[in-house]
């Protein structure tokens, strides 16, 4: 199979320089154009109404969202990334990285996955999991070490 198209999601933590340089690998091997994606969890969704009284999350989510579209941007200028193709939406991760994949008609979703098993999995949930049980296209993951 000959990819096109791929989507790398990250998280933006030290270990995304992992996936990116894999990301970069596979998409020179096939010719493909990269695109980047740092989906963030909305406060609201992380921590539940508490802070919606005084609208709190929402400025928090905004400078958020604003924070990871830099990094993201500095990110693609290193890798010679074309800007337009960086996203950083707010919202449910694994939605967000489907979302995108098929807006973009990717053929290809790149993804880090720290490899935790039993019950760690179960409470924390696996965003790899959910993108790769949740989308038609393929998706590579890799273990961060």
């Amino acid at each position: 199979m000959s990819y096109k198209n791929i989507l790398v999601a990250i998280d933006l933590s030290k270990e995304s320089r992992q996936i990116i340089s894999k990301a970069k690998e596979t998409a020179e091997v096939y010719g493909a154009k990269l695109h980047l994606i740092s989906a963030i969890e909305p406060l609201l969704q992380v921590h539940g109404d508490a802070l919606s009284i005084y609208g709190a999350y929402r400025a928090i989510d905004k400078d958020a969202k604003k924070e990871a579209k830099e990094r993201l941007l500095a990110i693609t200028e290193d890798l010679g990334i074309p800007s337009k193709n960086c996203f950083a939406p707010i919202g449910n991760p694994a939605n967000e990285i489907r979302e995108r994949a098929f807006k973009l008609k990717s053929d290809l979703i790149i993804m880090g996955t720290h490899g935790r098993k039993g019950i760690k999995k179960l409470i924390l949930g696996s965003t790899a999991n959910s993108v790769l049980n949740g989308t038609k296209v393929d998706v590579q993951v890799i273990r961060i070490i």
